[in-house]
């Protein structure tokens, strides 16, 4: 599966990511780099989208772009 960035700049493999939230957003790591995936204005959404990827990867879908802040209902 392949992740893109909430603005479209970043695609990453799932496979080779290690992918985290904190306040702000969620972020990934790949060979040593940091990636912003995503910006959300409160942690609950951040960790939303967290298991939207989960949910996501477990269905076998191609993409996975994250959504913007307004898409993410907690």
């Amino acid at each position: 599966m392949r992740l893109v960035s909430q603005a479209g700049v970043a695609d990453i493999p799932y496979e080779k990511a290690v992918i985290f939230h904190n306040m702000d957003g969620v972020r990934a790591v790949v060979d040593g780099r940091e990636y912003l995936l995503g910006e959300y204005s409160n942690i609950l959404k951040s960790q939303k989208v967290m298991e939207m990827v989960r949910e996501n990867n477990f269905w076998d879908k191609d993409v996975f772009q994250f959504p913007k802040d307004s898409e993410v209902e907690i």
